[in-house]
């Protein structure tokens, strides 16, 4: 529903043990409305590409998308499963350095987002979303008279490492996933990246007692404890800012074996947490150097 540019979204909360989300029920024309940048990037990274998307979805099929934009014109035409969802409930530009809040509100039966293309990504389920958008392109009378609902599983707040590990979980035990990408992931999950260190190190700065950071952060958008008022995919995407300019890309080296070469000059100023994540020193160094920092702070206040 879209009510003076918020789109309202009916759900239901559930809690698991990674966490709350949400579960609830979309137009078709609002999810190709929240997810638009997220589609365009898919599409202009080059279909076929595992790494074009957080290095976690499976290769777009042209083959499967003739077949769903033809399904969905027929009168049985049904998605039963959800289309799996990741928000983040601020956006931050970085030249004008403000802040814009994205979900206006939660309850247990309702989210009002901002009707803005760039704060959706799509963890699982770009075919049923690229087949519909492609029906709705060829057929231009299908906005005007084709009801579709569709069913929406939406997590709040999550970084990288998470949205690997519920998309490796959806389809693990899916015959039609090949086998190959799920181990894939699950080698990727244990081997070393960007996404995983600052992962680690947040989880480590939110966890440790004597930290600056200890129950200062939302794990999935949902806080725990009334002192978390940090989302973790936001202090997530700071930290990784400073260790690598083209994470998925360092990942996929790291995946194949190869070793990272050490930076000099200008870009370890820049990237100036790179080097020690290329010396493996993630706790040891980067952590430590976020924690005292903070620990700096948080004395002279």
């Amino acid at each position: 529903i879209v009510m003076n540019n918020i789109i309202e979204i009916e759900c239901i909360e559930v809690e698991q043990p990674l966490g709350v989300f949400y579960i609830g029920k979309i137009d078709w024309q609002d999810l190709l409305k929240i997810a638009k940048n997220d589609i365009e990037r898919i599409r202009e990274e080059g279909e076929g590409d595992i790494e074009g998307y957080f290095g976690i979805q499976r290769e777009l099929s042209d083959k499967r998308l003739k077949e769903i934009s033809q399904y969905v014109s027929f009168d049985d035409a049904t998605f039963p499963n959800s289309i799996v969802l990741s928000i983040d409930s601020i956006s931050y530009d970085d030249k004008s350095e403000e802040v814009t809040e994205n979900i206006i509100s939660t309850t247990k039966n309702k989210i009002c987002l901002r009707n803005n293309g760039k704060i959706a990504k799509i963890i699982d389920g770009q075919h049923r979303v690229f087949g519909i958008e492609r029906y709705s392109k060829e057929n231009p009378l299908f906005a005007l008279d084709k009801k579709f609902e569709l069913i929406v599983t939406i997590f709040i707040d999550i970084d990288e490492e998470y949205q690997s590990n519920i998309f490796s979980t959806i389809n693990k035990a899916q015959t039609k996933v090949n086998n190959s990408l799920v181990y894939d992931l699950y080698s990727l999950a244990k081997s070393r990246s960007p996404q995983r260190t600052v992962h680690n190190v947040v989880k480590l700065l939110n966890e440790e007692k004597n930290s600056p950071f200890y129950h200062l952060i939302k794990r999935l958008g949902k806080a725990e404890f009334k002192t978390e008022t940090i989302a973790q995919a936001t202090l997530a995407d700071t930290i990784i800012k400073y260790i690598s300019d083209n994470p998925s890309y360092d990942r996929n080296l790291l995946r194949k074996g190869k070793k990272l070469e050490l930076i000099t000059g200008n870009n370890e100023k820049r990237f100036f947490l790179r080097n020690w994540f290329v010396n493996e020193k993630d706790e040891a160094k980067i952590a430590k150097l976020i924690w005292n920092y903070f620990e700096s702070i948080k004395i002279i206040e």
